[in-house]
């Protein structure tokens, strides 16, 4: 593809918190440019039709409590499509022993959810630029800079808790839960909340649980 040509881009997972931050993580790049998100398996067809020119498929191999329906998708997709199609299928999962699996549906590349941002930017970049080397399948390399306490403050970020609300679950103090979210933010190059439970996330410092509610 042309130098100066942005790498399009379609984000497919049944999780909204984790397509936000895919799509929040992929658009600092100024060569990529997210073209449409996907929430369920029909989405995802219907995103390829507008998009026929999209470079890259970012897809979870889990939908809704159904592991293999990422599998299933990335056959069908593939049926459909020519030997020598340009669209590259990026899986990410936290199913690794589901990863050969994925290969041999066609899909280009394949990771696990412990990788930092920056690894999976590069190989997309990798992808489009470099199909020579694909396909490409790893366990992505884990960093757990948190400590137990950033951890489990977090999680209850991402379930959606205030600094006031997690100061009294924690019995410390709410400077001391700021105190904390400046490290993590730090640590995990985030500037806000919401790109810090992305990073959490897709590291697999944590793991995606419900929203808390409060009256």
């Amino acid at each position: 593809m042309p130098p100066n040509k942005k790498i399009k881009i379609i984000v497919a997972d049944d999780h909204h918190v984790v397509r936000a931050g895919l799509k929040t993580l992929l658009q600092f790049e100024s060569d990529f440019e997210v073209v449409a998100e996907a929430k369920n398996i029909h989405s995802v067809y219907e995103a390829l039709r507008l998009n026929e020119d999209a470079d890259v498929l970012i897809i979870d191999l889990k939908w809704h409590e159904n592991t293999h329906a990422g599998i299933d998708l990335i056959k069908n997709i593939r049926s459909k499509q020519e030997v020598n199609s340009p669209l590259r299928i990026v899986v990410i999962s936290n199913y690794s022993h589901l990863l050969s699996e994925a290969e041999n549906a066609g899909a280009d590349i394949a990771l696990t959810k412990n990788f930092e941002g920056d690894y999976l930017v590069a190989k997309i970049r990798d992808a489009v630029h470099n199909p020579a080397n694909l396909p490409h399948f790893s366990v992505a390399p884990r960093t757990d800079p948190l400590t137990s306490r950033e951890k489990e403050i977090l999680q209850l970020i991402q379930r959606g808790l205030s600094d006031k609300i997690i100061a009294t679950q924690l019995n410390i103090s709410e400077q001391t839960v700021k105190n904390h979210n400046k490290n993590m933010f730090d640590k995990l190059n985030a500037s806000n909340r919401q790109e810090a439970v992305t990073r959490g996330l897709l590291s697999g410092i944590i793991q995606l649980q419900d929203t808390a509610t409060h009256s």
